[in-house]
């Protein structure tokens, strides 16, 4: 039966979080560039947390019949990606009023 993928997780966690700090970031002015935003969301953050291993992992873990681990992985996901990103966005507005 195969396990948790934790790595994933955690580079989509590390991902969010790196997205919301540079979001937050943008939003308080600090960075104006467009094309730069778009560069670090689309590009780095985007590259770098993948949609695609989530899928992957998910059929995989579905075809072997593991459903609870599937579940807990597909929420695992959509909440601590939410509670990274509005964390790093968090620190960013700390960062900006230091």
């Amino acid at each position: 039966m195969p396990s948790m993928p934790w790595h994933t997780l955690i580079i989509n966690f590390a991902g969010c979080l790196f997205m919301g700090l540079f979001c937050g970031l943008a939003a308080g002015g600090f960075i104006t560039s467009p094309h730069l935003r778009l560069a670090v969301t689309a590009g780095l953050c985007g590259g770098y947390s993948t949609l695609a291993a989530f899928a992957y992992e998910n059929t995989q873990l579905l075809k072997a019949g593991a459903y609870l681990t599937t579940s807990a992985y597909m929420l695992l996901t959509l909440v601590g990606s939410l509670v990274f990103f509005l964390l790093g966005h968090a620190t960013a507005n700390m960062l900006l009023k230091a």
